[in-house]
């Protein structure tokens, strides 16, 4: 369907997994990107497992709606012997996520929602790019985020985007998801009409305002790189929540200013930005 293109993995390393204290996994993002970077695979009628490593095909958060990313996941892992009814149905939850099923025309769908495949959204899901990547999210009212105060009446800073025009940062669902103990979702480009409204607090987290009140930007893993996803999530001492607002409108994880917000083209890395000029 895209020729020249491939299922790839959006990361070299795995990350592990902290949505769930009583379970640990590993995994990462896939999507569509050059045909020499392409996940090698086999399909046993109910799993697309991995030949290199054995993870399997997953459908993120367990959450069968359009846009939720697929991932690839390790084998689960117990921290604790005594699971209970609770940690039994979320294993159930997170095995029927690995079922998929091929149609005679070769497209995939999870088995479980028969009326979704695996395909490419037409606006980019949030990720960690270099600072001088030519992907790069640039908001429109930065200036304002910036120095707004914290205001808890307020309606917050709508994150329209200078660097796409017409286009934000969106929620890709309508409602959150809920998963373990948390609740959240999957962000990204979109619809100016649809764009996101913020404030950021005195610990630097950039706290969604409106319907998605109580959740925050946050993202998974230690030693964070290029081509980490960032979402949306309820407050928990597993992600990391700190973000800083840059003087040139983008937004950089508290650790790395190195890396900003932004997006990925299909078939292009997110480091391949060394070349471009940073001067504005």
């Amino acid at each position: 369907s895209h020729p020249g293109y491939a299922i790839v993995k959006m990361q070299d390393k795995f990350t592990d997994s902290r949505s769930w204290n009583k379970f640990l996994w590993k995994y990462v993002h896939i999507g569509v990107g050059r045909k020499d970077g392409s996940v090698v695979a086999n399909f046993n009628g109910q799993k697309i497992k991995s030949i290199s490593d054995g993870s399997c095909f997953f459908v993120t958060l367990a959450a069968f709606d359009v846009g939720m990313i697929v991932s690839l996941m390790s084998k689960l892992r117990f921290q604790d012997e005594k699971i209970g009814p609770e940690g039994e149905h979320f294993i159930k939850k997170l095995e029927s996520a690995c079922l998929f099923s091929v149609n005679p025309d070769g497209s995939i769908y999870p088995t479980m929602a028969p009326h979704l495949c695996l395909g490419l959204s037409p606006y980019s899901p949030l990720y960690l790019v270099a600072h001088n990547s030519p992907n790069r999210a640039i908001l429109k009212n930065a200036y304002v985020l910036l120095n707004c105060k914290v205001n808890s009446s307020s309606n917050g800073v709508v994150l329209e985007l200078s660097s796409h025009p017409g286009m934000g940062i969106v929620s890709f669902f309508d409602e959150l998801v809920p998963f373990g103990d948390l609740k959240g979702g999957g962000i990204g480009l979109g619809p100016v009409e649809k764009t996101l409204s913020v404030r950021m607090d005195e610990k630097k987290h950039i706290n969604l305002t409106g319907k998605y009140d109580g959740v925050s930007f946050c993202y998974a893993g230690e030693g964070i790189n290029t081509g980490r996803q960032i979402f949306i999530s309820s407050y928990n001492k597993r992600y990391f929540f700190e973000f800083v607002i840059n003087p040139n409108g983008t937004i950089s994880p508290g650790v790395d200013q190195g890396l900003v917000l932004g997006f990925q083209v299909p078939g292009t890395a997110f480091y391949e930005s060394s070349k471009v000029d940073d001067s504005n």
